[in-house]
């Protein structure tokens, strides 16, 4: 059995602290722009479309899902507007 000794200088220790410090960042960026999606969607749900969503009933899921899924789910809230209005 052959052992294999794995080093790091301190040059690579410095490597990895700030790979790990931008990998937090990023992580937080990504999160906030979550939250800013989940926020932007909220937003467009409520008010005058408090119809559309007691009639879907619209699941915390739904924010998590991609923006083609979201705008696929958007276009069909306006489509609901629509006939709500011309049955108006």
């Amino acid at each position: 059995m052959k052992r294999t000794k794995i080093g790091f200088s301190k040059k690579d220790l410095k490597t990895a602290a700030a790979l790990e410090t931008h990998n937090r960042r990023l992580r937080e960026l990504l999160d906030s722009n979550d939250k800013l999606d989940r926020l932007r969607l909220q937003k467009c749900l409520s008010g005058d479309d408090l119809v559309f969503s007691m009639a879907f009933n619209i699941p915390d899921e739904l924010y998590e899902l991609p923006t083609h899924a979201r705008e696929v789910i958007i276009s069909m809230k306006k489509t609901c507007q629509t006939n709500l209005e011309l049955i108006k």
